[in-house]
């Protein structure tokens, strides 16, 4: 009687783990929203069925320097706990942005064509979303994919009367022309930005169709809000006691700083001459460095 061949046990071949990083905080534009709690180190994933925990490996970029409040890494905020596009969208076409913010939209090809266009537009149903509670610095940020100027007033009403209904939360909009802000009611938890990577107009044009780092200056100074922020990213060359002078005038309760992480050979500065900077700002303003590195041409 032939003898029966025994058959080694068979196991389902495992697939490639992947290493949850930094990258998985942003947000999807989709029917699903993925966040990062630092806090409990899981994956908060929300979509249309239901939310889920997942829990997650942090690396090391994703932390902080908790003595200092001061980080370096490539991501935008870190303080920012949540993205919250209801508002998706921008025409400036700041150069630096292609290889960031643009190149993110176009995964929302099969999702939303207008986001993957970056054009602006609204996502009421986004409105509704539970978002998380925030401490310490920590924000919710509304509107990161786009700038607030192109949106229609109405969709920024709406916003802000969600955000009103959340007083325990604190929320950040962030624009290039802070003149927009003029037309709202702003609430007590909202922090408002704008990005300033210089003070010098020459040659602007060339970096973005925004208003003049000097116009948005000047505009920004006419803003009575109690929770300003200055976002000084990517870093543009700058002459240094003008640009100290104007964020002294400003009167921000923070200020972000950081180089360009996307390779595009910026017109920036040296890194020894941007702390001197960041050392000289720390002296009446929180700091908070980003993506600190020499420049291109060093």
């Amino acid at each position: 009687m032939p003898r029966k061949r025994r058959r080694g046990k068979r196991f389902p071949q495992k697939r490639p783990r992947k290493r949850a990083t930094e990258t998985c905080t942003e947000t999807c534009h989709g029917n699903v929203d993925v966040e990062k709690d630092f806090h409990r180190n899981v994956f908060i994933v929300q979509t249309t069925i239901g939310m889920f925990i997942c829990m997650c490996i942090m690396n090391n970029e994703s932390k902080c320097n908790r003595g200092s409040e001061k980080m370096e890494n490539k991501n935008m905020y870190q303080d920012s706990i949540k993205q919250w596009n209801v508002y998706v969208g921008c025409h400036y076409d700041c150069v630096y942005c292609e290889r960031s913010f643009k190149a993110q939209m176009k995964r929302q090809k099969h999702n939303c064509l207008e986001c993957y266009r970056y054009e602006p537009h609204f996502h009421p149903e986004r409105l509704d979303w539970r978002l998380p509670l925030t401490k310490g610095d920590e924000f919710i940020w509304a509107c990161s994919a786009g700038d607030i100027t192109f949106a229609k007033p109405e969709w920024i009403e709406a916003i802000l009367e969600k955000i009103r209904e959340m007083p325990t939360r604190t929320f950040l909009m962030q624009t290039k022309d802070p003149a927009c802000y003029t037309q709202y009611d702003l609430p007590d938890n909202l922090l408002i930005d704008i990005t300033l990577e210089t003070n010098r107009d020459e040659g602007y044009k060339d970096i973005s169709k925004a208003p003049l780092p000097s116009i948005r200056y000047h505009d920004y100074l006419e803003i009575d809000h109690p929770h300003k922020l200055v976002t000084v990213e990517p870093i543009l060359d700058f002459d240094s006691d003008i640009f100290l002078d104007w964020i002294r005038d400003i009167e921000p309760i923070r200020v972000y700083i950081g180089y360009d992480s996307k390779k595009n050979r910026l017109p920036e500065p040296e890194l020894d001459k941007t702390k001197v900077l960041i050392s000289s700002l720390d002296e009446f303003v929180k700091i908070k460095t980003k993506f600190l590195r020499s420049a291109w041409w060093e």
